[in-house]
């Protein structure tokens, strides 16, 4: 084989035409080495003749070179560099439009790379973020747990136990009990609060609450071995006045009367929240939802008593309990709007969340009431209705009422760490239209002589259809906790 191409190439370089020796191929021998035309005795040069190996290559001595003095500032020379430009303000720049990243910083704007050194003015984003927003990063995620000591507004109730001596056999009672009763009473709760944001720039999120009250329970008793008298009050008929009835006492019976009153409360919501400013010190976000809360109540009114004597209404020897119970639920649903603004100074932050819903309370009332007579010989009568829950208006109804429930909540917090706040703050809730058991309570008429049969006589008219409002108020103590 001929290297006919290789050839071809070299001359066309050289400008020469090779010449090459005929000599066999072999490992060692007819290595072709390609001559000029020009050159005499062209020949075939055998690798065996080749030198064993290069001569020795001793390479030059440095010559050293005089100093080179230093160089002043006179010998620099003068160049007009371009005023310094101070780096953006991220408060007052506006958030850059959705798309494909600059090459604003290495690796794409919003990139934090740890090998590189930053000037102060200008803190690159989160590196969860790949834009740059008009919000400070507060955390994708959020948690709020507090614990909430509180009171509620007291229910109304007549006056339904009447305390006294010679008064009150005038008509007049010198003390009502009920009107009153559980007012003040501080009780316990928890609220969970959490959400999250959508978009990488924490302006769009979801969010949710949820309040639990403890269920309360107020009793008050009242006692009577003959005297002083314990007396229930009733509207005289035909003259609208006020009268009372002996229960126990005037040392003719003896008895006890206990009044009692049960709340419970529950409250959940879920919102979508937009912010609409976002600056420094001051965020403002939007709030739109849904709202539910739940008020359940029951008010108790027992009487038991044992005639002392031959009487009327009661023989010697026997005796006679009443139960009268009125229970009242109520289911508010509906849409809510509101503002949260947060205040933000150094480790500081003072939050104010105001809300408003409107929406339809369901409430549902239940009456119940009975009286039991044991007789002298032992036997035991039964009968529906108590003093103030008539036999015709024992069971339930229900209702739909247009209702309001505004709320408003402070807190004053100090951030621990980046992820953790502490706050204490303070809420107020109130809700418009919804019934409540003590309001159902009529003192109706009752008979001046009263039935023998029992000792207790149901009242004319057992309850009315009334609404009333009820407000919720408490501090708060709680963690949030931030990601």
């Amino acid at each position: 084989m001929r290297c006919t191409w290789l050839s071809g190439l070299l001359a066309g370089f050289l400008g020469t035409s090779p010449v090459w020796a005929e000599a066999p191929l072999s490992p060692l021998e007819g290595l072709l080495i390609p001559v000029s035309a020009s050159s005499p005795n062209p020949a075939t040069v055998p690798l065996g003749e080749l030198p064993d190996r290069l001569p020795d290559f001793t390479p030059p001595r440095p010559v050293p070179s005089a100093p080179v003095p230093p160089r002043t500032d006179d010998s620099l020379p003068k160049v007009d560099l371009p005023p310094l430009i101070a780096p953006p303000n991220r408060a007052s720049t506006p958030a850059a439009p959705a798309g494909p990243p600059t090459s604003r910083l290495p690796g794409g704007i919003g990139d934090y790379n740890p090998s590189y050194s930053y000037l102060p003015d200008y803190i690159p984003p989160s590196p969860r973020r790949t834009v740059q927003c008009a919000c400070d990063a507060t955390g994708r995620i959020w948690v709020d747990l507090s614990y909430f000591y509180g009171t509620t507004k007291a229910d109304d109730l007549p006056g339904l136990i009447g305390t006294g001596d010679a008064v009150q056999r005038s008509g007049l009672l010198s003390s009502i009990v009920g009107q009153e009763l559980g007012s003040n009473d501080f009780r316990s709760g928890f609220q969970l609060h959490g959400g999250m944001w959508l978009n990488q720039c924490e302006t769009v999120g979801l969010e949710g609450a949820l309040i639990l009250m403890e269920g309360d329970r107020t009793d008050e008793t009242f006692a009577s071995a003959g005297g002083p008298d314990l007396r229930l009050p009733f509207v005289i008929p035909g003259t609208q006045g006020w009268g009372n009835w002996l229960f126990a006492g005037d040392d003719r019976y003896a008895g006890t009367l206990t009044l009692q009153r049960e709340i419970d409360l529950i409250g959940a919501e879920a919102n979508y929240r937009q912010n609409l400013i976002c600056g420094k010190p001051l965020r403002l976000d939007f709030l739109a939802g849904y709202r539910y809360f739940r008020v359940g109540e029951s008010l108790t009114l027992m009487g038991q008593r044992v005639s002392l004597g031959d009487q009327p209404d009661l023989p010697s020897g026997s005796a006679a309990s009443f139960l009268d119970r009125f229970t009242t639920r109520n289911n508010f649903h509906g849409g809510q709007i509101g503002l949260n603004s947060v205040f933000a100074w150094r480790d500081f932050r003072f939050d104010v969340t105001g809300k408003i819903a409107f929406g339809v309370n369901h409430d549902l009332l239940t009456v119940n009431g009975e009286r039991e007579i044991l007789t002298p010989t032992g036997g035991l009568v039964k009968l529906p209705g108590g003093i103030y829950s008539a036999s015709n208006s024992l069971g339930s109804s229900h209702g739909i009422d247009f209702a309001v429930l505004p709320e408003i909540n402070c807190k004053f917090g100090y951030q621990i760490t980046d992820h953790i706040q502490a706050y204490l703050g303070y809420n107020f809730l109130y809700l418009n239209n919804i019934k409540r058991p003590g309001a159902q309570i009529e003192l109706a008429s009752i008979p001046p002589t009263l039935g023998t049969d029992s000792g207790i006589y149901p009242p004319q008219n057992a309850h009315r259809d009334v609404t009333q409002d009820f407000w919720l108020q408490g501090i708060t103590l709680g963690m949030e906790f931030r990601y």
